[in-house]
This record gives structure tokens, C-alpha cells and sequence, in this order.
């Protein structure tokens, strides 16, 4: 789960640099040179950057609409790796299908059916082989070993991924009383500025919230849409930088009670 952890990290860096390449094109956009400054390729390339900066404000919006969806991209990815990397570890934790817990059984083949019905097809992860999905709960049910659950069907989901929607997915998975597991965790109060576990959950669920009522402002934007300013982007990073590393640990220390 830590090498997904770092990925996501990574991902927010990248994210990070962008919103800070906005700051620097509005400087050379206000910037003003003397014409012997712009001689040779780096200075004729200098100042056609800054005449599009000038000209075209459209840039910016791009910029960091692009950045909060390309952010929203990498946390249901995320979120949707961790469910079916929990999910995998608790089978190898396991010596028979049969010493799975009877929620996880009940929700695997209550997912396969939903599979079938859909006509092997999940929308989601094209490449999803739903008769090697039947094979395995055939097998699983009659040799009982190796435990193996359809997987993708755990991260499954066609909402965006907020408070409540995390909570369910998480659920699925065995986790419970996720939001308050989560609030425990010292480097999100922080963040939060908040104190007990009460108030960290009611503003990490308000800022989560928030986060995917931006994302869908820019999917489905009316007449009265503004572009979130770099400030907000970043704090959206500092967030999430705060709130992973949180998640994360719930569900290791999840993993290590459970079996």
C-alpha cells in the first residue's frame, strides 16, 4: 500500500509544479525586456511565451481547471488501487475462501452476479475477464485455495469519490467507521487546525466535499463558474497530502488485526 501511497505523492508534485509554472508565466507575461534581451532562439522563444501570456487568458484557466481534474483523476486511482490491494492481501492472509469473513464472501458474489448482468462488461476496467472471474469463484468454492475474489469489483463505483462514497467503498472492503479512524491521525488535525476527532472529521468531510463540488464545476460549468485560484490548488495539495498518508494507515493497521 506504501508504494501506492508514494505514487500519489509523486502526483501531487507533479501538480505542485504546474500551479507554480502559472506563477511564473504571469511573471514573464508582466515582465519587460529591451529589445537586444530577445535576440537569439531563448530570447525570441521568451518573448513569443510572453505575448501569448498577454494575449491569451484562457492559458490559466486551462492550467489549473486541467490541474484540479488531473488531481481528482489520481485520488479515485488511488482510492480504487488501495481497495483491491486490501482486498488481495486479506486472501493471502488466509489459508481457504472459506475463513474469509461471510460479509466479504457475501459482497464478492453478490459483485460477480452484478458483473454478469452487465454482461461481463465493467466500464470501468475494460480488460476484466468475467469468465476467469466465474472460474475463480467456481474454484474458490470447491477446492476452497487459493482465496481469490474478484478484485476490481471491490473498487468498483460510479460516483465521484466523496465523503460518503469513500466511506462506502471502504466499507466494501471491511473497513468500518472509517471517518473516525481517519481523524485520528495527527498530521491531518493539524492541517485542519482542529482539535478531537469530532471537528477533524466535520472540516476534513467539509474540504473533501468541497474538493469534488469543484472537480464537478468544471465537468458541468454554468454561467456564474470561476476558476479556482492557484492558492486553493494548493491548499487542495496540502490536503491530500495530509488525508492519504491518513487513509493509508487506517487500512494497515485494518490489515494487521485482521485474520
Amino acid at each position: 500500500m506504501r508504494a501506492i501511497l508514494e505514487t500519489f505523492l509523486a502526483h501531487l508534485d507533479e501538480v505542485e509544479r504546474n500551479v507554480s509554472l502559472v506563477d511564473k508565466l504571469r511573471v514573464l507575461g508582466a515582465a519587460t525586456a529591451p529589445r537586444t534581451a530577445l535576440r537569439g532562439p531563448l530570447g525570441r522563444a521568451a518573448g513569443a511565451v510572453r505575448e501569448t501570456v498577454r494575449s491569451q487568458r484562457t492559458w490559466e484557466t486551462i492550467a489549473l481547471d486541467g490541474s484540479l481534474l488531473y488531481l481528482s483523476a489520481q485520488y479515485e486511482v488511488a482510492v480504487r488501487d488501495l481497495v483491491e490491494e486490501l482486498v488481495r492481501l486479506k486472501c493471502q492472509k488466509v489459508a481457504a475462501y472459506a475463513q474469509l469473513p461471510d460479509d466479504l464472501r457475501a459482497d464478492n458474489t453478490r459483485l460477480v452476479g452484478e458483473l454478469l448482468r452487465r454482461g461481463g462488461e465493467n466500464p470501468r476496467d475494460p480488460t476484466v475477464d468475467y469468465v476467469q472471474v466465474l472460474k475463480d469463484l467456481v474454484q474458490c468454492h470447491e477446492v476452497g485455495a487459493p482465496a481469490r475474489l474478484y478484485f476490481q469489483g471491490f473498487s468498483y463505483h460510479d460516483r465521484n469519490l466523496s465523503p460518503d462514497e469513500l466511506k462506502d467503498l471502504m466499507g466494501r472492503a471491511g473497513v468500518r467507521d472509517l471517518w473516525p479512524h481517519v481523524a485520528r491521525h495527527q498530521e491531518l488535525q493539524s492541517y485542519l487546525e482542529c482539535v478531537g476527532e469530532n471537528a477533524t472529521i466535520t472540516a476534513a468531510r467539509s474540504k473533501l466535499s468541497q474538493f469534488i463540488s469543484d472537480r464537478n464545476a468544471i465537468s458541468h460549468r454554468g454561467p456564474s463558474y470561476q476558476t479556482i485560484g492557484p492558492s486553493v490548488m494548493l491548499d487542495y495539495v496540502r490536503f491530500f497530502r495530509c488525508l492519504m498518508p491518513a487513509l493509508v494507515g487506517v487500512l494497515e493497521s485494518h490489515l494487521a488485526g485482521f485474520g
